[in-house]
C-alpha cells in the first residue's frame, strides 16, 4: 500500500470527526506576463548600491580591563592574603630550620667535648 493512501486514509476519519471537510488547494495564480527586463544602460553597478565600507569606530576598553582606581577588586585581595600567609609560613620555616641547625651544631660540639675532654698527648 502506497504510504499517501495510508495517510491519507487515516486523515479523513480525524476530519470527519472534527466537524470541516478537507479544505481545497489554493488554485493557482493566473499566469502573469514575464516584466520586461531593464535595458543594461540603466542598470547601475552594484558598487552604486552599496554604501563605501566604513572603518570601525573605536570603543573605549571595558572599565575592568585597564582600571585607573587604586581599589582593588576581590580576586586581587584574595590573592594578597594568600601572598601574605604565605610568606608568614616561609619565614617561619627559615626561622625553625636554622634554629635546628644551630641545636645540631651545638650537641655536635658538646659531643665532641666529652668524648675527647683532654687534648691529645696530656696525661
Amino acid at each position: 500500500m502506497d504510504p499517501r493512501s495510508l495517510t491519507f486514509s487515516f486523515l479523513v476519519p480525524l476530519l470527519a470527526l472534527s466537524g470541516q471537510g478537507p479544505t481545497p488547494s489554493p488554485s493557482p495564480s493566473p499566469a502573469s506576463s514575464p516584466s520586461p527586463s531593464p535595458s543594461p544602460s540603466t542598470v547601475s553597478p552594484p558598487t552604486a548600491r552599496y554604501p563605501p565600507p566604513t572603518r570601525p569606530t573605536e570603543y573605549p576598553p571595558p572599565p575592568g580591563l585597564f582600571a585607573t582606581s587604586n581599589q582593588l577588586n576581590v580576586g586581587e585581595k584574595v590573592g594578597l592574603a594568600f601572598l601574605s600567609v604565605v610568606l608568614v609560613l616561609q619565614l617561619a620555616l627559615g626561622g625553625f630550620l636554622i634554629s635546628k641547625r644551630l641545636q645540631l651544631r651545638n650537641m655536635a660540639l658538646v659531643g665532641r667535648r666529652i668524648e675527647t675532654p683532654y687534648p691529645a698527648g696530656s696525661p
